[in-house]
């Protein structure tokens, strides 16, 4: 049920991914702002991501991720109004709602991991990030039709692809609220207390704060893999880039596609990486296809090389994700999950608010090959805690 559910919501999210920067181009005028949409996007992630932790951990799994997809239906709503209206401080306020709407389907990839042993942490989160794969293919694939749709009807078609977000949001909704039963959080719970059971256990300690959940060295090494890979793929202005190079709708919903497909659909071999080899191995490789993916971007304005670069991007960044996500899932107990998961998620949205608002202007200021730039120096971040973390045999064997 969460991969589907997943799978649908991702369906609406990419059916407008391609064109958030060309929009917000367009109502504004300016390519200034082209990472401003993305930003508002990421912001309301961020916000939201700590209110859904602290949602779920008080009501469900269930109740706070039927909330995350009201709030993603009026996002769309407002983001198709706004093109019409040529309002783009109403765009923004879309894809900031639109951007709290993600936050909070991705907390699905918890929900999945806190049901499972530690052994098969990475699969299972694999099993989430994977249903990306079905919004990878049918997302942009429906972004060429609902703009056709949209002109057919006397609308920009830039107003099409959003309307068609909240249209497939509200399906989600309806199959989450359903059909998501029980709560993952209440077997979580359930599961916990058997093994207390088992172990003669009396209680849980009680829960850390997450101040207090920083002084394990394997958070901190989770949380710079999340947030950092996540500041490098925010920063990604290829679409725009590519309009200078006259790509038009089709090509850029390829590269596109061809990126999210990168992000979601080897994820299932990532989590059988990440449980064998460890969690540092896997962020270093992924660490490195990020890399590889900033060299590659600036050397040809071509289709095929920006597919292929944000091909590699996607996979960087699946693998951080990955593993980055079993990891701090390892290091805690039940009772602290679904808040401590929210408040990482919530440094997760700052770093990525951070690169996405400077991605626009380093576009305009300095181009595109210093925006690649300065990920290539992320990503080598990255790479040095992943490779102290194994110097030191730190993440040898994820903690049970």
């Amino acid at each position: 049920m969460l991969f589907i559910g997943q799978g649908l919501a991702l369906i609406a999210l990419f059916t407008s991914a391609a064109i958030g920067s060309i929009t917000g181009v367009q109502l504004a005028g300016t390519e200034r702002v082209a990472g401003w949409p993305s930003t508002a996007q990421l912001l309301g992630g961020t916000i939201a991501a700590y209110i859904a932790g602290r949602v779920m951990n008080r009501f469900g799994r269930r109740i706070g991720l039927s909330l995350g997809y009201v709030v993603g239906i009026v996002g769309g709503i407002i983001a198709g109004s706004a093109v019409i209206a040529n309002s783009f401080a109403m765009f923004l306020g879309g894809m900031f709602l639109l951007g709290a709407a993600r936050a909070t389907s991705d907390q699905s990839r918890y929900a999945a991991a806190d049901v499972s042993p530690a052994l098969m942490r990475s699969r299972a989160v694999s099993i989430i990030v994977f249903a990306g794969t079905i919004g990878a293919v049918l997302g942009p694939a429906i972004t060429p039709i609902a703009g056709q749709l949209a002109e057919s009807l006397g609308f920009d078609q830039l107003a099409g692809p959003w309307f068609v977000n909240a249209v497939v949001m509200t399906i989600t909704l309806v199959f989450v609220f359903v059909f998501l039963r029980p709560d993952p959080l209440d077997v979580a719970r359930r599961m916990n207390a058997e093994a207390a059971a088992d172990r003669s256990a009396v209680a849980l300690p009680p829960a850390r704060s997450f101040r207090q959940v920083l002084v394990d060295p394997f958070v901190r090494v989770a949380l710079v893999s999340l947030s950092l890979a996540q500041a490098v793929m925010v920063m990604n202005i290829t679409p725009v880039h590519m309009t200078h190079f006259d790509h038009g709708l089709t090509d850029i919903s390829f590269v596109i596609s061809m990126h999210i497909l990168g992000m979601y659909g080897l994820s299932m071999a990532t989590g059988w990486i990440s449980d064998r080899w460890g969690r540092a191995p896997t962020i270093a490789i992924g660490s490195l296809l990020l890399i590889v993916s900033c060299v590659l971007a600036p050397t040809s304005p071509q289709t095929l090389p920006l597919a292929a670069s944000l091909f590699l991007l996607g996979l960087g960044w699946n693998f951080c994700f990955v593993a980055g996500s079993a990891l701090l899932t390892d290091r805690l107990a039940v009772n602290e999950q679904p808040r401590i998961q929210g408040s990482a998620d919530l440094v997760v949205g700052a770093a990525s608010v951070i690169g996405s608002l400077s991605s626009g202007e380093l576009m305009v200021s300095a181009g595109y090959g210093a925006a690649k730039a300065i990920g290539i120096g992320v990503s080598l971040a990255i790479l040095v805690v992943a490779v102290i973390s194994m110097r030191r045999r730190m993440l040898a064997v994820p903690a049970s």
